[in-house]
């Protein structure tokens, strides 16, 4: 009988313990094996709201959450595109870019709520150059056409590149 009471005692705490479980993080999407997470998400709408002079604590809507979403996923394929193809950006560059975020108001908080080091960050701001680099690049090679024309073609350019890779979306919380 004795034996009853302490394991529903031990049932009773584990369910209160499990009901009062926060989820801490959740998984967006992933290409091959690279997970994208929620945090992920806010931590970009973060970065582009310092770049454009709004606080980063302003509420991010759900339709903005899955276009930044899909700006991650472009991203991540634009950068292993280049990796593949040996693509980089000087350390200096990075360097520059660095200092021109840490120069943000906000840029203290922002590192701080995304307990960010300095080495993640770089990896960040890196990642996020040599992206644009190859964007710019291919932008570059078909100036010649109209901007509805390189819109196109750079639409195109992404699914291509897509197709290249499993890639999974699951929900936004």
């Amino acid at each position: 009988m004795e034996f009853n009471k302490i394991l529903s005692i031990i049932i009773v705490i584990f369910t209160f313990q499990i009901l009062g479980a926060e989820i801490i993080e959740s998984i967006v999407a992933r290409i091959d094996s690279r997970i994208f997470t929620f945090s992920e998400i806010m931590q970009e709408a973060a970065m582009s709201n310092m770049e454009n002079g709004v606080s980063t604590d302003t509420e991010i809507k759900n339709e903005l959450k899955n276009s930044i979403l899909n700006l991650l996923i472009v991203r991540d394929v634009l950068f292993l595109e280049a990796r593949e193809k040996g693509i980089s950006v000087s350390p200096k560059r990075v360097d520059e870019r660095i200092a021109v975020y840490k120069s943000y108001p906000d840029f203290e908080k922002f590192a701080k709520l995304y307990s960010l080091t300095d080495i993640e960050f770089r990896i960040i701001v890196r990642k996020r150059l040599i992206a644009d680099k190859v964007n710019s690049d291919f932008v570059k090679k078909n100036g010649r056409f109209s901007p509805d024309e390189i819109k196109k073609r750079v639409e195109e350019w992404y699914d291509f590149l897509k197709k290249k890779h499993t890639i999974e979306i699951y929900s936004i919380p």
